[in-house]
């Protein structure tokens, strides 16, 4: 095999958009009382977040790159996440 070896950690350019859209909208917002999924998450919990879902999506550009065009709910299955942890 030539050329470097993936990442396991897929950079957050490199995520596919509507992963970055969905972070972004979720994240993105200082307001304590902001209706945001993460508006009420430390910055702490968001950055544990962030590597875990980084950490997926670089496994799944190794072993199944096809499911990054799915939509995120539907990738995110229990079976993908089982063999993600069992790579650590």
């Amino acid at each position: 095999m030539s050329g470097p070896q993936p990442r396991l950690h897929l950079p957050f350019s490199d995520w596919p958009e509507v992963d970055r859209l969905m972070w972004n909208s979720a994240v993105n917002n200082d307001d304590p009382f902001a209706d945001g999924v993460g508006a009420r998450l430390s910055k702490t919990t968001l950055h544990k977040y962030w590597m875990g879902w980084r950490r997926f999506l670089g496994f799944l550009t190794i072993t199944e790159p096809d499911a990054l065009e799915i939509a995120p709910p539907k990738r995110l299955t229990t079976e993908r996440v089982r063999r993600c942890l069992s790579s650590i």
